[in-house]
């Protein structure tokens, strides 16, 4: 589940994190292939936060999905962030 602001929890949805990603790497010449294995560790991460707090909030996980991004394509990391940030 996802936290958004202060109230409105919603389920967190794997397609549409990958979604954002992929949006965020339509430049690369395998956008496919690297907008999966990104998701994958971007829920990784989350699996691991998760067991610790239960709830993630939207900050979080923009921050968590915005840090792996930076990490693999500056590009991605500042299209992601022109729509996702907090």
């Amino acid at each position: 589940m996802v936290q958004n602001g202060t109230s409105h929890i919603t389920p967190f949805q794997r397609d549409r994190l990958f979604l954002d990603i992929y949006d965020a790497c339509r430049h690369r010449p395998n956008a496919i292939a690297d907008a999966t294995a990104l998701t994958d560790t971007v829920l990784s991460k989350l699996l691991a936060l998760r067991a610790s707090q239960g709830l993630i909030q939207r900050d979080t996980l923009v921050k968590i999905t915005d840090n792996v991004l930076k990490q693999f394509d500056r590009s991605a990391h500042v299209h992601y962030l022109a729509f996702h940030s907090t």
